[in-house]
């Protein structure tokens, strides 16, 4: 037997679908409101922090260079203040997901150029600082 959600989507499909899903479509002008799926949203937010196009690939790919880079922060998992870092980087990242959907109003700049450059930041805080070295923190491989 179906279940609820796909009865509503088989009787009444309008009640799922988006607004502007109804706007026919001209090829030649790009909608305002335009927006990627939402595991997007967080990259497109801070491509559009910055003026040059340049700039917000260049932003964005310093996140993902930085995210794929390993760290070695064994022993200080547990400190505190690496936790605020890391709990401001997740906040940072759904806010920049929340206001890549938003308009490009005003107030809606302003605090998506600003947490963009904050994330960056505090993930260079996260994965610089707190290192290791390999000749301290970790045994020998040959066991000596």
């Amino acid at each position: 037997f179906p279940s609820h959600d796909s009865f509503c989507l088989m009787f009444f499909p309008d009640g799922v679908l988006d607004v502007e899903s109804y706007i026919e479509a001209d090829p030649m002008v790009t909608p305002v409101s335009i927006k990627p799926e939402w595991y997007f949203l967080a990259f497109y937010a801070m491509l559009r922090s910055i003026e040059s196009k340049v700039g917000g690939l260049v932003l964005v790919l310093i996140f993902l260079l930085v995210m794929w880079l390993p760290t070695f922060n064994v022993s200080c998992a547990y400190r505190v203040v690496r936790q605020y870092v890391f709990w401001g980087c997740c906040s940072f990242y759904l806010i920049l997901s929340y206001l890549g959907a938003c308009h490009p109003e005003y107030p809606f700049v302003l605090v998506r150029k600003i947490s963009s450059l904050l994330l960056v930041g505090l993930l260079f805080v996260f994965k610089g600082l707190w290192v290791i070295p390999y000749s301290s923190g970790f045994p020998s491989v040959l066991g000596s």
